[in-house]
């Protein structure tokens, strides 16, 4: 996997730091746990499904 950026690091730590301060953030930090959760399983599924299409041509 290549490593993020310097320049996308450094954008997604002023993000990161905004939304804490934010009088929202406990809202942003819920949102962003389900969305984190929404994307690992999709991720899984992905994976799942990739796995089954490489063995169907292995078969």
């Amino acid at each position: 996997m290549a490593p993020i950026p310097l320049e996308t690091e450094i954008e997604i730590e002023q993000e990161a730091r905004r939304a804490a301060t934010h009088p929202n953030s406990g809202e942003i930090a819920s949102m962003m746990v389900r969305h984190a959760y929404k994307l690992q399983h999709l991720l899984n599924c992905a994976v799942h499904e990739i796995a089954r299409l490489e063995a169907e041509q292995i078969d």
